[in-house]
């Protein structure tokens, strides 16, 4: 089978051989020449009709492969090399929710308040009489000087039998709820020789509230009438303060200048007032020595009547 290039030069000598031989003054058309009318021309495929006129040039078409042009831009591949080693998956984490602080919300303090903070910044002893008895407060101690002594009889004390046994003295200790009687100021006291000697007694027999007690319950409530610097008791003049109870109210007098209650109205239901008074309450009077029993050898000269009281 003839190439197309193989036709094309073919057709060339083909067309060179009829051009010299029509230049000829012969006629006639000899082989391979063909006569097709009055045309002397190839008809290699004999089909009566020119090569010249029915030549084609086949062009093969050549099947072109689809080529994917790939453009690299250094930066951008030295950026996506960088991200591939740099970016890691996302970590998620729960979401952090702030603690609500703790507010403590105190309450205001009352308006006797004031006199708790008054007598503990202060911290003195203080004395007063209640029923006819001298007391004498500083701290947690208490010395009673009774009216009145008190007789037991008979009384044993360390092995040893007292027909008779005067108390004149009580010292109390509120933390230990102690009572002990001493006989120090009477006469018989020096006689019987036993001045020196402690007589355990029944703490509840001497135990009466005192006035800071009074004071340490009530001044931290909230009174439903305060009045100020209104009232008098013997020419002192007093704060009182009302509060409400379950059983009917309490009227409070406190001494302004040191805190403390002077006296105390008690009023339940439709029963008379019930009325307990610190007579000659004086603060900063009280020593720690003047609420413990010192032996008669303890006793400076300078405060001998004190245990010769009678």
């Amino acid at each position: 089978m003839l190439t197309i290039k193989n036709k094309i030069i073919l057709f060339g000598i083909l067309v060179s051989i009829a051009f010299l031989i029509g230049c000829s003054a012969e006629e006639t058309c000899k082989k391979p020449m063909t006569q097709i009318g009055d045309k002397c021309c190839v008809d290699l495929d004999g089909n009566n009709i020119c090569d010249t006129e029915e030549t084609e040039v086949m062009i093969e078409e050549v099947p072109v492969e689809k080529q994917v042009i790939k453009i690299e831009s250094p930066v951008i591949e030295e950026q996506t090399k960088i991200q591939e080693k740099t970016e890691e998956p996302p970590t998620i984490t729960a979401p952090v929710v702030a603690e609500e602080p703790v507010i403590k919300i105190e309450s205001p303090k009352s308006e006797t308040y004031q006199f708790i903070e008054q007598y503990e910044t202060k911290n003195l002893g203080y004395q007063y009489v209640y029923n006819t008895e001298w007391h004498k407060v500083k701290g947690e101690k208490i010395k009673i000087e009774l009216g009145i002594p008190k007789k037991y009889t008979p009384v044993e004390i360390k092995g040893k039998t007292y027909p008779i046994f005067h108390v004149d003295t009580v010292y109390l200790d509120r933390n230990k709820q102690e009572a002990i009687g001493y006989c120090e100021r009477d006469t018989t006291c020096f006689s019987e020789d036993i001045i020196d000697v402690a007589l355990p007694l029944e703490y509840n027999d001497y135990k009466d509230k005192t006035s800071d007690e009074w004071m340490y319950e009530y001044a931290p409530k909230k009174p439903y009438l305060f009045e100020e610097r209104k009232y008098y008791i013997k020419s002192r003049l007093t704060t009182r303060a009302m509060y409400k109870t379950e059983t009917g109210e309490v009227r409070v007098y406190y001494d302004p200048q040191i805190g403390l209650v002077l006296r105390i109205e008690t009023q339940i239901g439709d029963y008379p007032m019930q009325i307990t008074e610190y007579i000659e309450l004086t603060a900063g009077t009280v020593r720690d020595v003047d609420v413990i029993h010192r032996n008669k050898d303890e006793i400076p000269p300078e405060e001998v009547f004190y245990s010769t009281r009678s």
